[in-house]
């Protein structure tokens, strides 16, 4: 999720439109990513397959991208979105 999904389910100042920010960031995934990765979020849903297939080429980037997506929603929710209180 985008620092901004985080922002709109979480946050008690933002509108209660959570479940379609979050809505909507999936379908876009699904339609962008649909055709190159078969829009897989879930790196277990990426890698179950593979070890099927015994094809392992290209988990890196299913377990690093989240990992450095989340470290980075999480920087942007630390030091510009959240309330200065």
């Amino acid at each position: 999720m985008t620092g901004s999904t985080v922002s709109t389910a979480v946050s008690p100042a933002a509108p209660k439109i959570g479940g379609f920010g979050i809505g909507l960031a999936i379908t876009v995934d699904a339609l962008v990513g649909g055709s190159l990765t078969g829009a897989m979020m879930n790196p277990a849903r990426a890698f179950g397959p593979a070890i099927v297939a015994h094809e392992m080429h290209g988990q890196a980037v299913y377990w690093i991208g989240p990992l450095l997506g989340a470290a980075a929603a999480a920087a942007l929710w630390r030091w510009v979105l959240l309330p200065k209180s």
